[in-house]
């Protein structure tokens, strides 16, 4: 489960644009501040849907992944500034090869795993 809130105290993870609860079994998995992604989008250096879509694919990342873990890049980087907001505006912010084949694999086993029951 995803969800989209405005207003969640900036003392409270100030810069981040959301967070995960990877190992979470029941309600809310991933959840992205929309206000902080629209001041984001005011930058001019990428858009409110580009910005909104690479945030919530960075926390359902977190969810595929099973972890709260970070990477010194792309998609699943911890901290974006401005060069990322460029790097995501021109389609080039992705996972690591590393991520896909591992959200691709974890994937399979749910799918395995739903086939036999």
């Amino acid at each position: 489960v995803l969800r989209l809130v405005r207003d969640y105290p900036e003392r409270s993870l100030p810069g981040a644009l959301g967070y995960s609860l990877p190992d979470s079994r029941f309600g809310v998995h991933a959840t992205v501040f929309y206000d902080r992604i629209e001041t984001v989008s005011k930058t001019g250096d990428v858009s409110l849907s580009t910005m909104l879509g690479h945030a919530i694919a960075h926390e359902i990342g977190h969810v595929l992944l099973g972890t709260t873990d970070h990477s010194r890049s792309g998609i699943m980087k911890a901290r974006w500034g401005r060069a990322d907001y460029r790097q995501a505006g021109i389609g080039l912010m992705k996972f690591t090869a590393r991520e896909g084949e591992a959200i691709r694999k974890g994937a399979a086993v749910q799918m395995s795993a739903r086939a036999q029951r």
